[in-house]
């Protein structure tokens, strides 16, 4: 199998350029993790950090989402799988698997000396495994990421469910999808999804999101729709994660061409309170079904629309903010649809060549295409003077409430807020 290029120890990984990127944010919270990972070098069987470096670890931990349904929370080797994975939701990807390989030792170090039996160190090695996977499918090793994952499926395949075997197969289902394996994706996905209440919710959450992808990837819009609806049915109404679920149903719709609905799902995460990397791309999807339903028919009356007028005052606001490179790419590809539909080409030129610098600097290679979407629309003379502008108003009904799937139907009925702000 092959190898990460993991650091030799939380000393080496200081003097590595992803340090150096860490090192620019909160300085007191990475010092914690890396005290916490090269004590973790030095410990010869599990054991507790002090109370402060645990607290600190724990108060990080809390914000992110559950990562286990079984694993007990007390044990040492739940903190210090829990402590790898803050390192690698901070970013630190190569930290968080130097981490992970003293963690595998210590476990093999347990088994050696009879405190841990055969069966408790294969789940807790492969939960190790899914990690390593996690982070090379992270850092675009796929072939690697898939190697792991299918280590850690087969170490405990003959067991129990727990937590490492679904891990594995949502990682190898991930994988799949981003290798364009569609087939193999929903195979996998179903598989997991066939053990109902067998299997935990923190599971079957991202099995049905997961699921979601690859019904639209199969242009299925209906069935994406209800894998959502059911990921959404599972989160506890303060969980961050129902606005991100709202606005991909809302994306959804606009692929299924049920403007309306795709304009409420989008306005309905508008209306709670959502940090920027949830709120923009709602921003962005609400522009283009207004003006995907604004622009299918001839109004008799002009005025100005103040939904988008509004929309484009608060991508105006966004511009003078200082954004993660993901959320300014979204805000230069609101600003561009603005501009097209106004028929200003100089502006949407200006926004579409902001999003694409953006983008190439941060390697957001995805991103891509959507600004070559724009920058195509553009060239194709959409912005013809006969296309309504900012300046006109009126919706037609892109499908009747009888003839709207329940799916669709279930978006008009949000009522906001739909759940707490993400925490951090």
């Amino acid at each position: 199998m092959g190898s990460l290029a993991i650091p030799l120890s939380a000393a080496h990984w200081l003097s590595s350029s992803e340090a150096d990127t860490e090192t620019a944010g909160d300085s007191a919270r990475l010092s914690a993790l890396v005290l916490a990972a090269s004590s973790l070098e030095h410990l010869s069987a599990f054991e507790m950090p002090d109370a402060e470096t645990r607290a600190q670890l724990d108060g990080e931990a809390n914000e992110i989402p559950p990562q286990w349904a079984i694993l007990d929370r007390d044990q040492p080797f739940t903190f210090w799988l829990q402590a790898a994975t803050v390192a690698e939701h901070r970013g630190a990807l190569l930290l968080s698997a130097r981490m992970l390989v003293e963690i595998a030792r210590l476990v093999r170090e347990d088994r050696r000396t009879g405190k841990r039996g055969d069966a408790s160190t294969a789940e807790c090695l492969a939960l190790c495994w899914t990690r390593f996977g996690r982070i090379a499918r992270t850092l675009g090793d796929l072939t690697q990421a898939v190697q792991w994952y299918e280590q850690a499926r087969r170490a405990v395949r003959s067991s129990p469910i727990k937590d490492a075997y679904p891990q594995a197969v949502l990682g190898l289902s991930a994988a799949a999808i981003n290798r364009g394996n569609i087939p193999r994706a929903a195979r996998l996905l179903l598989s997991l999804l066939r053990l109902e209440s067998a299997l935990p919710a923190v599971y079957r959450i991202p099995a049905h999101q997961l699921m979601a992808v690859v019904r639209r990837k199969q242009r299925q819009h209906t069935d994406a729709l209800l894998n959502v609806w059911a990921a959404f049915d599972l989160l506890t109404a303060s969980d961050f994660r129902r606005e991100q679920l709202i606005g991909t149903m809302a994306e959804i719709a606009f692929e299924a061409g049920d403007f309306d609905a795709a304009a409420r799902g989008f306005e309905a995460v508008l209306q709670s309170n959502v940090v920027p990397l949830v709120r923009i791309p709602a921003l962005w999807g609400a522009i283009r079904a207004r003006l995907a339903t604004i622009g299918t028919h001839r109004l008799e009356h002009e005025a100005r629309d103040e939904r988008l007028h509004d929309h484009s005052r608060e991508v105006e606001s966004w511009k003078a903010q200082r954004l993660t490179p993901a959320t300014e790419v979204m805000v230069h590809l609101c600003d561009a649809e603005l501009a097209i539909a106004r028929g200003d080409v100089e502006s949407a030129t200006t926004a579409i060549d902001r999003a694409g610098r953006v983008a190439k600097g941060a390697d957001y290679f995805e991103r891509q295409f959507l600004i070559d979407g724009l920058r195509a629309k553009l060239d194709s003379k959409s912005v013809a003077p006969d296309l309504p502008s900012l300046h006109v108003t009126g919706a037609r009904k892109t499908h009747s409430t009888s003839a709207r799937h329940p799916a669709l139907q279930r978006l008009f009925q949000l009522r906001p807020p739909i759940a707490s702000s993400i925490p951090g």
